[in-house]
């Protein structure tokens, strides 16, 4: 039942024009706002200056509140476009954001009465810092780990595609979920029209990819990619 009403969801932004994940348009926020808590936070610390770190503990405050959009559609995405398939990527994620989650509350905690004068607010921004650099690496993994640097020109939207949809589950042509199924040199490639046929209606935990999704002219350069350049790495 979730997983229709998550399925819904997508398909009325799309009606919409949006097809795009959801998370990235939270997750700039909270980075930014750490980012800002470190930078002013050291700042106010080596100049004694108050204000410099009032306007830290804000930011770190604004940065927890949008910590909770954040997770949630990450966690719309993961099973909207991986079939919530648990790759390391995303284990490491949902560690990540919990310990974020807990420095966060931590710095709030410390920082009320005093707003961020508290002598370990420094301390927790730069924990924070390290934490969100960590969750870029593992977002990165995800997004660009299926990524040749050597593809041929003619197959650069194919591989633009398959990153955006298959590279989670299937980096390099591989497959997290179960290895000795990968899509390289599977049988669902062997034709163009038996490929299209298993996107569009595959076995569970693989989620379809209608026309809306991924259309017959993207399929094609999708194909070609696939077959050109993963076969033959």
């Amino acid at each position: 039942m979730h997983d229709g009403l998550i399925a819904s969801l997508y398909r009325f932004l799309g009606n919409l024009g949006y097809h795009h994940p959801l998370h990235p348009t939270q997750l700039h926020i909270p980075v930014g706002m750490v980012i800002g808590a470190f930078i002013l936070g050291v700042m106010g610390a080596f100049r004694h200056h108050r204000e410099l770190k009032h306007a830290a503990w804000y930011c770190m405050l604004i940065a927890l509140v949008f910590t909770f959009p954040t997770i949630l559609t990450g966690l719309l995405d993961w099973s909207q476009f991986f079939a919530g398939a648990m790759l390391f990527p995303f284990k490491m994620k949902l560690i990540l954001a919990g310990v974020l989650l807990c420095f966060l509350l931590t710095a709030y905690g410390l920082g009320r009465k005093t707003k961020g004068e508290h002598g370990a607010m420094v301390a927790i921004y730069t924990f924070c810092l390290l934490t969100i650099l960590a969750l870029g690496y593992f977002g990165g993994e995800l997004v660009y780990g299926a990524r040749s640097v050597s593809t041929p020109e003619d197959f650069k939207a194919g591989e633009a595609i398959y990153a955006e949809n298959c590279g989670g589950c299937h980096p390099n042509g591989g497959n997290v979920s179960h290895p000795n199924l990968p899509v390289k040199n599977s049988p669902k490639i062997s034709s163009q029209e038996t490929f299209l046929a298993w996107i569009r209606k595959p076995k569970a935990p693989m989620p379809a990819f209608p026309p809306t999704a991924i259309s017959d002219d993207q399929a094609r350069e999708l194909y070609q990619y696939i077959t050109n350049v993963l076969n033959k790495s």
